[in-house]
This record gives C-alpha cells, sequence and structure tokens, in this order.
C-alpha cells in the first residue's frame, strides 16, 4: 500500500484531517480538510488504492483547529451533511453516482461542531440531527 495525500496541493499551512465518512456502497471516501478547508472525496479502486476525484470548498477558518467539522452521509447514499463551524452552517450536498458532491443546501446552526442522522421515529425515513 502507498499513502495518499487529503490534498490537491500545498494549501499554504498546517492541514488537518479530520472526519472520514466512506459511502455505503464502499465506491467513496470522504475527508475533512482542516486547513484545505474542503471536504475531498476519493474513489475506491478494486485493489483499494484511493484517487483523489474533487473536493467542495467551505467557508475559511482562522485556523485548522478552530475549523470543526463533521461528515454525516444518508445511509441511503444520497446526500452528505457537514457542520461547517467557521460559517455557522450545516450544508447539505447530494452524493451523484460516481460519488461527487453538488450543494443542495444550508441553514444556519451557529457552533455547529457535529452533525450524525439518525433514523426517524417512525423507522420509515431518516431524520437529521445536528
Amino acid at each position: 500500500s502507498s499513502l495518499v495525500s487529503t490534498l490537491r496541493s500545498d494549501p499554504g499551512r498546517v492541514n488537518e484531517p479530520a472526519d472520514v465518512q466512506i459511502h455505503p456502497g464502499g465506491h467513496t471516501v470522504y475527508v475533512n480538510n482542516r486547513g484545505e478547508d474542503a471536504i475531498a472525496w476519493f474513489s475506491i479502486a478494486p485493489d483499494g488504492a484511493l484517487h483523489r476525484e474533487g473536493h467542495v470548498s467551505l467557508s475559511a477558518s482562522v485556523h485548522p483547529g478552530l475549523a470543526a467539522r463533521s461528515l454525516a452521509v444518508s445511509p441511503r447514499g444520497d446526500y452528505l451533511l457537514v457542520s461547517d463551524r467557521p460559517a455557522g452552517l450545516v450544508r447539505s450536498y447530494g452524493i451523484v453516482a460516481d460519488g461527487s458532491l453538488t450543494p443542495r443546501g444550508e441553514f444556519p446552526v451557529p457552533g455547529a461542531a457535529f452533525v450524525c442522522i439518525v433514523p426517524a421515529a417512525t423507522g420509515t425515513g431518516e431524520g437529521a440531527a445536528v
């Protein structure tokens, strides 16, 4: 196995990868890069090798350690939530068949540092919890 950088290029400051999530289909890995201020995604080759495929930028942080963010991929693998603490937002992205992310929306949640997805009380759907 070989090491794979989570960065597309040198961000010019310390980068601290934080939350890592795997798509339920097992074909994509998502990484929160605190320093690059982005969510990067990687395809997983049949031999297990990772290949960086793209990223979405998040709000700039004062320092990587202050960029508390977490990710949550829906159980069906059709969307991803990220708590973007520096912006005071929770952002939603649609997940395309190839694993790439497309913006869906955002809503204000001041100081949000963690996000997860929990089953709805009826068990018939999904509910988001921040």
